[in-house]
């Protein structure tokens, strides 16, 4: 490694580091405002509630405090855990100072995100299973077998009761990328949870990603690939459950690496038995967030090995100004997809992408809080908007959900004002509008 890229991990590093460990809700998406409202009539009593379940699956090493309390850590684990973690949004906060705060043309209210508290609920048997090659074939021992079988069992029944008490039969899963400790991938999921309007089961999967330390890119490039058998299993046990109607699939930077490897190895498995995998995967949404994947290896997955054709719809964000995929395309000299530009699309790739008409890329056009750009898609709330109307209403763009400008083939942009009413629009509304009684209990909000 030559000296300049070293000097730029140090400082990359270093300012990654001194970010503050506070974690502040987002900003409220565009698309919530005066003309149309937080949807919080139609959450159910039950989810009123500053705190939220977040299910939990993940291959961290656990580590027991002194206060007797867990933490899931970045070191790996042969042991794939599940549980609940409870986020709580702000200090002592009611249901209407939530929904007060969740419109984008107020006053900026910051609200702090904590983990209220985790309940761990069991666990798989420790991996990998032992098994004989005989005649040339791997058996796996039928005990072992047996017990991993009753855990997926038992797993499923966990989501299943997830599942009773959900407003859609639906299953958002976020897989979190480079530099995030447990408990931020538990907040990025409330994030999605909260704003797309509590009516799905949130799934947070964790993987032992490193926590600031100096060269945890190198730690979790290793972590990203020993986590893809767990991966695989974890979606293999929700695929096989008939009680999900759908599965969002959110993956973010290095965790798209994991992501796609294991639905590429998933997608060759299903089409040897013969099998749709469009069917079996159920997946209404893959959607890549800043992907964190070699150009070149990224066309190969979605184009030569027919990627694609798996998922009801895939969508990758793009931005110009990520500065962690600047430095990862340094350190790997290769350009990142999730930098990828029309202009930098070669003439073979780009007329097979726009025969693949459900792959699409939007690009953000605006800035985001924050030294990296990294976490733009629920840090901005113009793509924060993007996100959350693909999950409740999953349609292309262009259409009147989803108004991007397209650039040329499967190229889409969106800039900070995306879903955002006119001035005009809000005035007539406001001119219009009967006065409206701030939140109270006599006046409690969405009621």
């Amino acid at each position: 490694m030559n000296a300049l890229k070293l000097i730029l991990i140090l400082a990359f590093s270093i300012s990654v580091s001194a970010c503050s460990s506070t974690y502040n809700l987002p900003k409220p998406p565009n698309i919530y405002n005066n003309q149309s409202p937080y949807p919080s009539e139609n959450i159910g009593p039950d989810k009123q509630s500053a705190i939220s379940e977040i299910l939990y699956v993940t291959d961290r090493g656990p580590k027991k405090l002194e206060d007797g309390s867990l933490k899931y850590t970045d070191r790996r684990s042969q042991i794939m855990r599940y549980g609940v973690g409870r986020v709580e949004i702000g200090e002592n906060k009611s249901w209407n100072d939530i929904v007060a705060a969740a419109n984008s043309d107020i006053d900026r209210i910051k609200m702090e995100e904590t983990l209220h508290s985790i309940s761990p609920e069991s666990e798989f048997p420790s991996t990998p299973l032992l098994f004989k090659v005989v005649n040339g074939v791997g058996a796996i021992d039928p005990e072992q077998l047996r017990a991993y079988e009753a855990a997926r069992e038992d797993f499923k029944g966990f989501v299943r009761e997830a599942l009773s008490n959900s407003a859609k039969k639906e299953v958002v899963i976020f897989i979190h990328g480079f530099n995030t400790s447990f408990e931020e991938a538990l907040f990025v999921t409330n994030d999605i949870y909260h704003y797309t309007g509590r009516s799905v089961v949130p799934i947070a999967y964790t993987w032992p990603s490193d926590d600031g330390n100096l060269f945890g890119y190198f730690h979790d490039q290793g972590s990203a690939e020993y986590t893809i058998y767990h991966l695989k299993e974890f979606f293999r046990s929700l695929m096989a459950m008939p009680e999900i109607d759908r599965i969002h699939v959110i993956a973010h930077s290095l965790g798209t690496q994991a992501t796609t490897s294991a639905f590429r190895e998933l997608l060759i498995e299903t089409r040897a038995s013969g099998k749709n995998p469009r069917e079996t995967f159920k997946i209404a949404n893959l959607i890549m967030a800043a992907p964190d994947i070699d150009y070149g290896v990224a066309t190969q997955r979605l184009i030569a090995e027919r990627f694609a054709a798996g998922f009801e719809r895939v969508t990758v964000y793009t931005n110009p100004k990520d500065k962690a995929l600047s430095l990862s395309g340094l350190l790997q000299s290769g350009l990142r997809f999730g930098k990828l530009l029309p202009s930098e699309e070669g003439e073979p790739q780009k007329e097979i992408f726009e025969q693949v008409r459900n792959v699409n890329f939007v690009t953000l056009n605006s800035s985001t809080a924050g030294f990296t750009n990294h976490g733009y898609f629920t840090k901005n709330p113009a793509a924060l908007s993007d996100v959350i109307t693909l999950i409740n209403n999953p349609s292309d763009p262009g259409t009147a959900a989803r108004p991007l400008v397209n650039v040329g083939g499967n190229f889409w942009e969106l800039d900070k004002d995306y879903l955002k009413p006119s001035p005009e629009a809000l005035s007539i509304i406001d001119q219009n509008a009967s006065p409206v009684a701030a939140c109270s209990e006599e006046n409690p909000c969405g009621k």
